[in-house]
Order: structure tokens, then sequence, then C-alpha cells
């Protein structure tokens, strides 16, 4: 195969791949960062945001981070290094207002209020509250507290690929978003907010690709999450 050709061949996969359903666009742009010649292309793509930077696999993103490459260097520090949302003084004060702990019940109606549509958690004792949609919250509890608080500030800047939102389109123009737990041949099932499981024949779909981002949103007010997290001593 020409040059030429190559390069339209990896052009064709660049335009299809923000369309892919999340287990299918993964596979293609892990092929595209095995080989050196396409991953400049696959960079630029995200650059350009044809292709969104949750797309590149937190795995993935180190050995990008850190290539002999300076020029190829430069430019994953600026998609996948950005500064964070929270500055060190705001990161410092609100890590320091959880160490000292919290009001249960304080903390319980803020889980209710903000994260309970998604999320799991209980006192020992209790039943649990609250849907399993996104991440347990027992699987973070040995992550460090800077690390959640910049997660519930700043959702979409690291996202696993098992809770990438994903938007079907149905053939009547209807359009479902929720993360894809299940696909086949002849249907998928995402689960939304509040824990609905919808289930989808294929043939009713007129489109379905992951958008690289977590169902949860961006933005979330400093002063709630000041307000919030010394007492987020909910479990």
């Amino acid at each position: 195969m020409c040059s030429s050709d190559l390069e339209a061949t990896i052009d064709g996969v660049l335009g299809l791949t923000a369309g892919l359903e999340p287990a299918v666009r993964a596979a293609a742009v892990g092929a595209m960062l095995d080989r050196p010649a396409t991953i400049g292309r696959l960079l630029a793509a995200v650059e350009s945001g044809a292709i969104p930077p949750g797309a590149i696999p937190l795995e993935r993103r180190k050995p990008l981070l850190e290539s002999p490459d300076a020029e190829l260097r430069a430019r994953a520090a600026r998609l996948f290094d950005a500064p964070a949302a929270l500055s060190p003084d705001e990161l410092a004060s609100l890590t320091l207002a959880v160490r000292r702990g919290g009001d249960q019940s304080r903390g319980r109606e803020a889980f209710a209020k903000h994260c309970a549509t998604c999320h799991r958690a209980a006192l020992p004792g209790d039943e649990p509250v609250g849907h399993a949609v996104g991440p347990d919250l027992a699987e973070a509890a040995d992550r460090p507290i800077e690390r959640l608080l910049l997660d519930a500030v700043e959702p979409n800047r690291s996202v696993e690929a098992r809770f990438e939102a994903t938007i079907v389109v149905t053939a009547e123009g209807n359009v479902v978003e929720g993360i894809l737990v299940a696909a086949s041949p002849d249907s998928v099932v995402l689960v939304r907010p509040g824990g609905e499981r919808t289930s989808l024949a294929r043939g009713d779909i007129e489109s379905i690709r992951g958008t690289g981002r977590s169902l949860m949103p961006e933005g979330l007010d400093r002063k709630s999450t000041r307000l919030n997290s010394s007492h987020a001593n909910i479990s």
C-alpha cells in the first residue's frame, strides 16, 4: 500500500472512531497507539475535538507523556496533563476539612442530594443508599483524599472505560444516554442515572457512540464542595 493510500485509510478510521461504541472504539484507538506512524494523527484528532480525550485510556497516556519524541511528549502534556480545576491552596483547604471529620447525618443528606442517583454507599448495619451506576465508592475508600476531591470537581479529567457515558440515537430520533453494561449482536443495555436499565434492539438503533466523559456533571460548585466535603463521612 502506498503512503497516500495508507494516509487515506488512517483518515477513514479516524473519521469513524468517534462514532463507535466504546468497546469497538477502544480496539481502534489501541491499534493506532500501537503504531508509531498513526500516533500523531490520533493526537491531532483529539486536539481538533474529533475524538474526545477520554478515548485515550489512562494506562496508554503515560508512555505518551514520557515519549522520547519531544514534540509528541509536549502534545500529550497539553492534552492529558492540564492544570487541575482546584488550585493547590483550594485542594489543601478541602483536604484539611475532610481530615477533620464531619457530621454523618449532614453527609448523608449531601450524598442523597448530589450523589445517590449514580452511586451507592451505606453506614455499617444500614441498608445501602443510592444506585450502582457509577464507580463503587467502597472501591474508592483507599484512594488519596486529594484524588477523590479532584474527581468530584472535575469528573472528566480521567474516566475509566467501564464508566464512560454512551449515547444511543434510535431510528425514531430518541436520544438515550447511560453506561453501556451489555452489548450483543441483537441489543444493547444502558444503565441510566437512578438505576434504570434500558434495553434497545440493534434494529431500532440509528447510532451508538462513546462520549469519552462521565455521566457526572462538570463544574461541581466549589462552595457546595467546600460545605459538603467536611461532612463527607457517610460510610
